[in-house]
């Protein structure tokens, strides 16, 4: 398997396992409890397994609270940046990062598309998402960013924010990226 579908495998990975914890926040925290439970129990048990393990049994514990913080904060976003990858897919010489954990370099002479997983954990983790994108277009290099507040984000502010995303793509693309047949940008 390529980089990109193994990282785009432990994205998908992220958002099931979050959406199988239950549709309610108590039967998240329920199954939550649980898993650390087990993650708990698992290392007590590779403690007794294997004695070179024994000072490390508290290692995977500790991560916990913070995975599951970190999952529900992915949760939140992941379906916003599938679209924005979505919108700079078929473009060239473009970098769009999304909270420096989610990157997308597309296509140039050089090289073919990558996605990377830049490892940002702690700005995903919060309640705003950064958007920065740039451009190579002539010989020079083009940078759109901003912060939304996804805390309780409608998605009219997020279509909004695509809006802005999309007429910054449509000066450096003549393909009138994002406009429907009377053109009106849309996502």
């Amino acid at each position: 398997m390529d980089n990109n579908g193994e990282i785009r495998g432990t994205w998908k990975g992220y958002k099931e396992l979050w959406e199988s914890l239950g549709s309610t926040n108590e039967e998240k925290i329920s199954t939550q409890q649980k898993i650390s439970n087990g993650i708990k129990a698992f290392s007590d048990y590779m403690s007794h397994a294997d004695s070179a393990y024994y000072y490390n049994k508290t290692y995977l514990p500790k991560f916990t609270d913070e995975f599951w913080k970190f999952l529900r904060y992915f949760a939140e976003k992941y379906p916003y940046v599938e679209i924005l990858f979505t919108k700079v897919g078929g473009k060239r010489n473009l970098t769009l990062k999304i909270d420096r954990y989610w990157q997308v370099e597309t296509e140039t002479d050089w090289r073919q598309e990558k996605i990377s997983c830049l490892e940002n954990i702690k700005r995903v983790c919060s309640d705003e998402m950064f958007i920065e994108c740039s451009v190579l277009c002539n010989m020079q290099r083009y940078v759109y960013s901003e912060k939304i507040n996804i805390k309780n984000m409608s998605r009219e502010k997020f279509e909004e924010s695509i809006g802005q995303f999309l007429e910054f793509l449509k000066k450096y693309f003549p393909d009138k990226t994002g406009e429907d047949e009377d053109g009106k940008i849309s996502i």
